[in-house]
């Protein structure tokens, strides 16, 4: 108590050290009640002084409304104040203010100028902010050498986010050599801080053996840090391995609670996941409405990475579009999400693609783009498409040989049709036994054509396939 007494007759004769410190003391309650009016009244009373830390608080108060009307203007009066005197913390908030437009019109350059001021005092922050203006080249030339030592300067303070961007170039080698073990060491001091990003990074590490020894023990441990933050793609991976019991106890109830976490979330990944379970009634029960409103989501979603909308969600859209199931039938926006996700690279949307023009179905026939996007799913191991492209071959451009070797790709992947014609070319040249092998593996499918060769030719008796 004698201390606080002091401590309140040096602030009553004016210094303003002891004002801003019995101000603390009010807002914290520290050898007094806590009473925010009167730690106002003597935070003010320091920062109209001069007390640079006093302007600071102040600043902040006016900021969040804490004990005072909101007022951005007074504010940024008071932060101005602190920085003009080489606060770093203001001059780092004034640069966000500036950065962002907020209180004061935007204004990079003015902005960059109060950032490397208080980069240069040591705030880690401002030096993080200026390494991603460089990075970017936001207001700055871009330089990938520049950032790197003030993302380092960051780092090394114990900056979670610098650590985990200094660990990615090291992954990269953007602007530095790719050392992966540099990479994991930056990577691990931000997951022990709690940054879920460089948690779920180092878990898949150690799922795949990135760097270091495979563990699924460790990556698990990271991977729940992680999701317990909230991290969507860690609770969306989590769910995948209590569904498959990978290093875990396979536990469905489990697995269905972090999926839908993590698609409620935003994880495309965990939508599309969850709208499959719902049309197939698998594990949940089966709801094609709901379904359809999980693909939605995320056939919708704009990737961070660049990926427009979910490939899977996007088919499955367009499948329900296509076929009228729970929304009205319609070709046409059918189509469109089918090209979003063929354009994006996924085998059963470009076969369907492929389809339309095949058929002049809502676009005008067209035989070339239909044989195009034929193609470009039959390299992908698609087998409709590989025996469209095989027949494309054989009936339009009379090139036998080409034809046989997308059929045998088709046929290998159990494509009735194929196998058929396989057992046709073989039955021409007279290899019967080939014949019959591949007209049985088509016969065996219910192909009709095969059966009735197999009968009219070798007399065999296929009735036991009806059966």
């Amino acid at each position: 108590m004698n201390e606080f007494r002091k401590l309140l007759e040096s602030a009553e004769q004016g210094c303003a050290e002891a004002q801003y410190m019995l101000a603390e003391c009010y807002f914290s309650g520290e050898g007094v009640k806590e009473d925010l009016q009167e730690a106002l009244g003597w935070m003010l009373k320091a920062a109209e002084q001069g007390h640079a830390e006093a302007q600071y608080m102040l600043a902040e108060c006016y900021f969040s409304g804490e004990g005072v009307k909101e007022d951005l203007q007074e504010a940024l009066g008071w932060m101005l104040k602190a920085a003009e005197q080489g606060h770093a913390e203001a001059q780092y908030m004034l640069a966000n203010c500036y950065d962002c437009g907020v209180g004061v019109e935007k204004n990079m350059q003015k902005a960059l100028r109060w950032m490397l001021k208080s980069a240069e005092q040591g705030c880690a922050e401002a030096q993080y902010m200026l390494a991603e203006c460089y990075f970017s080249g936001e207001g700055v030339k871009e330089d990938l050498q520049e950032p790197l030592g003030w993302m380092l300067k960051a780092a090394e303070q114990g900056y979670a986010e610098a650590q985990y961007m200094l660990a990615e170039c090291y992954f990269s080698g953007e602007g530095v050599k790719e050392d992966l073990q540099e990479a994991l060491g930056w990577m691990l001091k931000a997951a022990e801080q709690g940054h879920a990003e460089a948690q779920y990074m180092l878990a898949n590490c150690y799922f795949s053996g990135v760097g270091v020894e495979k563990n699924m023990q460790k990556a698990l441990r990271w991977m729940l840090k992680a999701a317990e933050q909230g991290h969507a793609e860690a609770q969306y991976m989590l769910a995948v391995c209590y569904l498959v019991g990978v290093g875990v106890e396979k536990n469905i109830q489990e697995a269905l609670g972090w999926m839908l976490k993590a698609a409620e979330q935003g994880s495309a990944n965990a939508q599309s996941t969850v709208g499959d379970f719902l049309y197939e009634g698998k594990y949940m029960e089966k709801n094609p409405e709901k379904a359809f409103k999980w693909f939605l989501k995320a056939a919708k979603q704009e990737h961070a990475v660049g990926q427009r909308g979910h490939t899977h969600a996007q088919y499955r859209v367009g499948c329900c579009f296509y076929n009228g199931e729970v929304v009205e039938k319609d070709l046409r926006e059918a189509l469109k999400w089918f090209f979003k996700a063929a354009e994006q690279g996924h085998a059963d949307a470009q076969y369907h693609v492929g389809w339309y023009f095949y058929n002049g179905e809502v676009v005008e026939e067209n035989l070339q783009e239909a044989l195009k996007w034929f193609l470009k799913a039959a390299e992908q191991g698609h087998a409709e498409a590989q025996h469209e492209v095989g027949y494309y071959f054989y009936d339009v451009k009379k090139d036998l040989q080409e034809a046989l070797k997308w059929f045998f790709k088709a046929a290998e992947q159990g494509h009735a049709e194929a196998q058929y014609r396989i057992g046709c070319y073989y039955l021409n040249n007279k290899d019967y036994e080939l014949a019959k092998r591949w007209l049985r593996k088509s016969a065996d499918q219910f192909n009709f054509d095969a059966v009735q060769i197999l009968y009219d030719v070798f007399g065999e008796n296929v009735d036991h396939i009806w059966e």
